[in-house]
């Protein structure tokens, strides 16, 4: 009786992995082209079976230029769309039952600038995400307000960019230093806040804030 127990545990859980796993593919492969422009469906379907595979993590994309798969677990992917744009796809957990992708796309020309947004399991778009640049910055116990204010304007017009880390469920903001002098760079770290929000199944809530050092 015991060991039937046991076994019927075990395929639930096999099961529900397969679940998770196969719902990231199904997103993946429906996502609507005008998320990835640079890849098709099919192109979609191969890049990811080529690394399932083990063998390419790269593909000529429909502009001729190479798009690759960084990184691929089982609620998330990273996917490098060219030298400009990065994708990443984490399925988060709805107190509804069906997932949400967390979709964050990042866009260099050469800051780094992002969008994230929220979409349902067939792709309709709940909600976007962003943070008040303001928020991004402190003013150090060692500086005067004169010259934090200085700092600030150099970063006009602010660009955000944000990155999600599927060890801790992390989404952290953090605001794009353009190419400015070495000095100012320095000084401008100092100022600089990393804001971290963590899915609690409705919404993300802000866990701590860190200073920025790159």
């Amino acid at each position: 009786m015991k060991k039937n127990v046991l076994l019927i545990t075990l395929i639930n859980i096999l099961m529900t992995t397969g679940i998770n796993a196969q719902s990231l593919r199904q997103m993946w492969l429906a996502m609507p082209d005008s998320l990835t422009p640079y890849l098709n469906q099919n192109q979609r379907s191969m890049l990811l079976d080529y690394y399932e595979m083990g063998g390419d993590k790269e593909i000529k994309n429909v502009f001729e230029g190479i798009s690759r798969i960084d990184t691929l677990a089982r609620d998330f992917i990273s996917v490098q769309l060219s030298n400009a744009v990065s994708l990443q796809i984490a399925m988060l957990p709805n107190e509804t039952g069906d997932s949400l992708a967390c979709v964050v796309r990042t866009f260099q020309s050469p800051a780094r600038e992002s969008e994230v947004s929220i979409y349902s399991h067939n792709w309709e778009l709940i909600q976007q995400v962003s943070i008040d640049s303001d928020s991004l910055f402190s003013c150090p116990d060692t500086m005067s307000t004169v010259r934090f204010v200085e700092l600030k304007e150099l970063l006009k017009p602010r660009m955000t960019y944000a990155t999600y880390s599927p060890v801790d469920n992390m989404l952290t903001f953090c605001l794009s230093i353009p190419f400015i002098f070495s000095d100012d760079k320095e000084e401008l770290k100092n100022i600089l806040l990393q804001r971290n929000l963590k899915w609690d199944g409705k919404m993300f809530k802000e866990c701590y804030i860190a200073n920025k050092n790159n």
